[in-house]
């Protein structure tokens, strides 16, 4: 069997989704929707966040399932952050788990990306599947 007749077969079994938002400010949340008696299997995620002043902060990622925080990372956008532009510095991760990540049936997922100033721009984007 082909692999595009394997993934067929497997569409009949998962919904896949993707969930961006990005912000102007010091918060960007991407959320699957909770789906009654259904599964979301989180399969990566990236976050970044840019800073125009160029001062140095960190910022924060949190994956949860519904409100439980399930992951935490910081990000350090200060020196050690790559330069986007002469005057501004910005820090991104992103990741895809080799085993995805089980949210509680009937509970939403969501990624969030705070960052330590209100002027800077964040984007966070989380991607998986739902059972059928």
């Amino acid at each position: 069997m082909t692999l595009s007749q394997q993934q067929g077969q497997l569409s009949a079994f998962v919904a896949t989704w993707t969930e961006d938002a990005t912000a102007s400010g010091a918060i960007a949340t991407a959320t699957h929707v909770a789906e009654a008696g259904k599964s979301h299997y989180i399969t990566g995620f990236s976050a970044s966040s840019y800073d125009a002043s160029a001062a140095s902060g960190t910022s924060t990622i949190q994956i949860k399932d519904d409100t439980d925080v399930i992951l935490t990372i910081y990000q350090d956008n200060g020196a050690s952050a790559s330069t986007t532009t002469t005057s501004g510095k910005g820090a991104g991760v992103t990741h895809s788990f080799t085993t995805p990540v089980l949210i509680t049936a009937g509970n939403p997922c969501s990624i969030e990306i705070t960052n330590s100033s209100a002027t800077d721009l964040v984007a966070a984007n989380l991607w998986g599947f739902t059972s059928l």
